[in-house]
């Protein structure tokens, strides 16, 4: 993994600025990124997190990469939990859509920071947890059956082997 290079007083004027920043996440404008021309659609901040939208290909909307503002040693400080990454999607305006995180197979997994990404989609997730059971779904994920294979082999067993 790549580490953070920083004198003490970098960290220090780091720690100050971030102490002048609000709690939740205000757009930074693009005139103030170190690279104007960069690919990110926003770059969004707070005292404790940065995050970063950036185009997806579908299903996705966007993507969200989320970091800390706070150094621990030679890398960004980790442990965001599941509460930040829930309300710092809220706050970058997708509070009302699905977003999900991807645990790749061994073979791709890039780790070079403590970032996590979100990818905010288009249509509701066929299979996330609902408070209303039978939501009524839009679009591609609509023509989904609610019975998963699970549901469907007990349904055989409870009725015995077809012939």
């Amino acid at each position: 993994m790549m580490g953070i290079t920083a004198t003490r007083a970098q960290r220090r004027q780091l720690e100050r600025d971030n102490a002048k920043l609000p709690a939740t996440l205000r757009e930074v404008p693009r005139d103030e990124w170190p690279n104007p021309t960069a690919p990110q659609l926003r770059v969004l901040r707070s005292r404790d997190f940065l995050v970063q939208e950036f185009a997806a290909d579908g299903p996705a909307r966007v993507r969200l990469s989320v970091c800390r503002t706070a150094l621990a040693g030679d890398r960004w400080q980790d442990g965001i939990a599941w509460d930040d990454l829930q309300r710092l999607k809220r706050e970058c305006g997708y509070g009302n859509a699905d977003a999900i995180e991807v645990f790749p197979a061994d073979a791709d997994v890039v780790n070079v920071a403590n970032m996590r990404h979100l990818w905010v989609m288009a249509e509701p997730v066929a299979c996330a947890w609902r408070k209303t059971p039978n939501v009524e779904l839009s679009g591609p994920t609509a023509a989904l059956s609610p019975e998963g294979p699970a549901q469907r082999k007990a349904k055989r067993r409870a009725v015995g082997p077809s012939v």
